[in-house]
């Protein structure tokens, strides 16, 4: 997966590649604004394992696991969380 940012002072495309790292299908990952920044987060197993870009020239991706400990409890939780999907640029 890439993603293609534009920096509007040099008005340049840069492309970044995401690691898999974390993650077991790329095409199941939502992309999410995490701190003023972007992310790829998905749900492995019990936990919320987000990439979180911290340097777009670098290309330096931090990792962040948030345990989700509700899902010991009812696994089935899994299936029903659903990302919020943006409609706007905005609001991504």
């Amino acid at each position: 997966m890439e993603v293609v940012s534009l920096d509007i002072w040099s008005e340049c495309f840069t492309v970044t590649t995401v690691p898999q790292r974390g993650f077991a299908d790329l095409h199941r990952v939502s992309i999410l604004r995490w701190i003023q920044t972007i992310a790829v987060a998905d749900i492995v197993g019990e936990a919320l394992n987000v990439l979180v870009l911290q340097d777009l020239k670098e290309q330096k991706w931090s990792k962040i696991t948030v345990p989700l400990k509700f899902m010991k409890d009812d696994p089935v939780l899994k299936d029903q969380i659903q990302p919020i999907v943006a409609t706007t640029f905005d609001e991504l």
